[in-house]
């Protein structure tokens, strides 16, 4: 049986990255449909049930243009692009956390990211996966 966590459609906006294994690794959704996507360089629709989401861990927030403020890898975590865009990674428990106001808003996944960020800054975050 498949393990993984499957992403749900409406968790989803064009721009996200999912890991579509099935086509060798990550992918860029670049339309959502009733029980599909549709990733870059690709012309069929992958069915969501095999949508699995990018768990986020420090190599994957490097490349979202993040860098470690404390040096190790794990810690806290600045967005060169947005200066003061912070995110906190466990080492332990591997959750990665962000503050917004008085809330602290858990992140398990790059998704999940690329919204948040979207929704604080109106643009997409640029990931070079």
């Amino acid at each position: 049986p498949n393990n993984r966590t499957m992403i749900n459609p409406n968790e989803l906006m064009i721009g996200n990255w999912i890991d579509a294994t099935q086509l060798g690794g990550y992918a860029e959704v670049t339309e959502i449909k009733a029980g599909s996507v549709k990733v870059k360089d690709f012309d069929f629709g992958i069915l969501c049930e095999r949508n699995n989401p990018i768990p986020l861990d420090p190599a994957i927030l490097e490349k979202c243009g993040f860098v470690n403020g404390w040096g190790d890898d794990w810690g806290w975590f600045e967005c060169l692009e947005k200066r003061g865009f912070q995110l906190f990674i466990d080492k332990d428990t591997k959750v990665c956390t962000h503050e917004w106001g008085n809330n602290k808003v858990e992140i398990k996944y790059l998704h999940t990211l690329q919204n948040l960020y979207f929704a604080r800054f109106s643009s997409p975050l640029k990931i070079e996966l």
